[in-house]
């Protein structure tokens, strides 16, 4: 039973990483979104209870400034008008950069240990 709990864990866990490679359209802006805020998560970095997203993301923007741009369309896709058509291929772009700059501001046991906890994505806002 533990072992079926883990895999379904981690499973959902990489569901979470790779969906904005599996998405289509514009619900590609959402799972870039999301797995963002998870990767982060992992790294030990999480918005406060009660913390904007836009607030998180410029609280963190002078070690992760890739995140703001990220966040902003994921504000305008979820929030915004009909018609508003993100830039997939620019949030692919600050994607990449991100992983870079959590690579250059975590330490490596940091992201290790975020990458063996099953169940951190349940606790992300």
């Amino acid at each position: 039973l533990l072992g079926a709990l883990l895999f379904l864990a981690y499973g959902r866990k990489l569901e979470r990483r790779l969906a904005y490679r599996f998405e289509k359209g514009d619900q590609r802006v959402n799972a870039f979104y999301r797995a963002c805020i998870d990767k982060l998560a992992d790294s030990g970095i999480k918005r406060e209870r009660g913390q904007g997203r836009l607030t998180f993301a410029q609280s963190v923007e002078r070690n992760f400034p890739s995140l703001v741009p990220l966040t902003k369309a994921h504000l305008a896709h979820a929030f915004g008008k009909e018609g508003t058509r993100p830039d997939l291929g620019s949030l692919d772009k600050h994607f990449a950069t991100l992983h870079k700059e959590i690579v250059r501001n975590v330490p490596l046991w940091r992201r290790l240990l975020g990458a063996l906890n099953p169940i951190g994505w349940y606790f992300n806002r």
